[in-house]
């Protein structure tokens, strides 16, 4: 099998870009064509490549022709936060925006589950621990590794990882979660789960 990516090119994913996205997404539900016009003249780049990562995000899905955003009023930094880490905690592949791992072999996988445990278990190359997710090289880990060093307790420095032992995580996500994203809207919804971080 050819490589594949766990998530998309983009923006490196700190608070500040997610940031950018939130602040320039209407915060009602909008015709696709309103939504990303409305949002482009406020980000550009928007149509190009950033709503894409935003999809990946879960800051807004798409159904029928209608944008739904993730927030539908201001919210803080801290809001912004809060959920990206709870985010970046939970995020699997393959899910409807990862097509290229999308095969039976392939079980729904949580990335931060799934190193954290390899770390434990002592693995230190992050490089070995993404591709054995699948049994294939992983491209598009450098995004994988910078949302894992803002958000999680891993840190990786060039391919090696360890946990950062200041940082009290007290409960891993399930490596495998029992979900199944059958659409646009139930990977959406994945993301309104609450971890106790």
């Amino acid at each position: 099998m050819a490589e594949a990516s766990p998530i998309c090119r983009g923006k490196n994913l700190t608070v500040e870009t997610v940031m950018a996205f939130v602040n320039a997404m209407p915060l009602t539900p909008m015709k696709k064509a309103a939504f990303h016009n409305a949002t482009e003249s406020k980000l550009k780049g928007w149509t190009q490549t950033h709503s894409q990562i935003a999809r990946q995000l879960a800051l807004y899905y798409e159904e029928e022709g209608v944008c739904y955003p993730r927030f539908t009023h201001k919210v803080t930094y801290s809001d912004i936060v809060k959920y990206v880490t709870n985010w970046a905690m939970l995020y699997c592949v393959p899910n409807p925006y990862t097509p290229s791992l999308e095969c039976e072999e392939n079980m729904v996988t949580n990335i931060y589950a799934f190193i954290k445990n390899k770390v434990l278990t002592g693995e230190t190359s992050f490089n070995k621990a993404c591709t054995d997710m699948f049994g294939l090289e992983l491209n598009n880990t450098d995004k994988v590794r910078e949302y894992l060093n803002n958000f999680t307790d891993l840190i990786i420095s060039d391919d090696y990882v360890t946990i950062n032992e200041n940082l009290i995580i007290p409960n891993i996500p399930n490596i495998h979660p029992n979900v199944t994203f059958g659409n646009n809207k139930e990977f959406f919804d994945y993301f309104s789960v609450k971890l106790s971080i």
